[in-house]
């Protein structure tokens, strides 16, 4: 995410087609579930429809460690380098077993 999306014309003219609503029945199953239906009507009428009972990422839907390795790249090269990034998530991978936090710590610095 960044600001400058926010005065992106095409972002913007999406926003305006988007429509939010509540459903009673979903949000009844919360916090067990997290339900969310997602309808894409189409110029034609026809539509596509997603469901989830839970998002990627909870504690029962969780992201493989390819998937949590994607999603760290993308944030954390906002603030630092690929390279940075690389070796911080090696250190993080290797937390577990590491004798000091030290290495961690210094990965961490963003320039």
């Amino acid at each position: 995410f960044s600001s400058a999306r926010f005065d992106d014309h095409q972002v913007i003219e999406l926003c305006s087609r988007v429509e939010v609503k509540e459903d009673p029945f979903l949000s009844s199953q919360f916090p067990s579930r997290m339900p969310c239906i997602i309808k894409v009507y189409m110029k034609d009428g026809l539509f596509v429809e997603a469901t989830a009972d839970l998002p990627c990422g909870h504690p029962e839907m969780p992201l493989s460690d390819a998937d949590l390795e994607s999603k760290f790249f993308a944030l954390a090269q906002q603030s630092i380098t690929f390279e940075q990034a690389q070796m911080l998530l090696t250190s993080l991978w290797g937390v577990n077993s590491a004798e000091s936090t030290r290495d961690l710590f210094n990965h961490c610095h963003v320039n």
